[in-house]
């Protein structure tokens, strides 16, 4: 039930549950605590969406060891639960998270870091390659940066911010990238009405200063600088630079 007076409307809405289901310090212990199951449970039963925030391999599988559990019982395909993060994913562990119907959420943050971290990256080229469903993200500005240029650099070239390689073989093409912060975010919130330009779905766009798709007229620094000239949200515009003839 909405007790908090919470808006609910296009730009606004609950969806589900997300980041933490228990304490932050407890959703880490491996194995999890019982209760975790048993909220688990409630979840899965009242049918809500649910995103848990996974930073090491370690979490991604002792959550998983519940959620198969849970799914014996309940199941999860259609209930568009997701892994947040991805960082230092294994062939195994996605391989058991596509099997529940589980989506990926793949963040860019390590584009911030100053050196490798082999254990701390989203293998972004395995988890499409897998067929699952996946989407992008920056894990918010706190963490990062809401920009979403930068951390498309990032999927594509495999390099941070100091223009070190910290991604190896796992980079993606523009196109990939594009869809994983559009068109397949829809699915995370069972908002499938959203993330592309067809009909029946919102009129949301964005012109962009520079051609993202043609690699010879933008470099792939220079898809750093990429901004928006001109946004449009159901159909309105709400962010004009001036600088388009209409």
């Amino acid at each position: 039930d909405n007790n908090l007076n919470i808006p609910d409307n296009d730009m606004v809405r609950v969806t589900g549950l997300g980041e933490w289901l228990i304490p932050h310090d407890l959703q880490r212990q491996t194995p999890l605590p019982e209760f975790y199951e048993k909220s688990v449970r409630i979840v899965a039963e009242k049918g809500l969406i649910y995103m848990q925030h996974m930073i090491s391999l370690e979490e991604q599988k002792a959550h998983l060891d519940v959620w198969e559990k849970v799914d014996r019982d309940i199941p999860l395909r259609d209930l568009h639960w997701a892994m947040d993060h991805a960082y230092g994913m294994d062939k195994e562990t996605l391989d058991r998270a596509k099997a529940l119907g589980i989506g990926i959420g793949a963040h860019s943050t390590p584009y911030l870091a100053e050196r490798k971290m082999p254990l701390n990256i989203p293998p972004f080229r395995m988890i499409l390659d897998s067929g699952i469903r996946a989407g992008g993200g920056s894990d918010g500005a706190r963490i990062s940066t809401m920009n979403p240029w930068p951390m498309i650099y990032y999927m594509i070239t495999g390099k941070s911010c100091a223009g070190e390689v910290i991604n190896p073989g796992q980079t993606i093409t523009r196109m990939e990238a594009l869809r994983m912060w559009t068109a397949s975010q829809g699915w995370f919130s069972n908002e499938e009405n959203m993330g592309s330009l067809e009909k029946g779905k919102h009129a949301d766009l964005a012109v962009l200063s520079d051609d993202f798709l043609d690699e010879e007229a933008v470099s792939d620094d220079n898809i750093r600088t990429i901004s928006s000239v001109m946004t449009i949200v159901e159909g309105k515009i709400v962010h004009d630079a001036g600088v388009l003839k209409i």
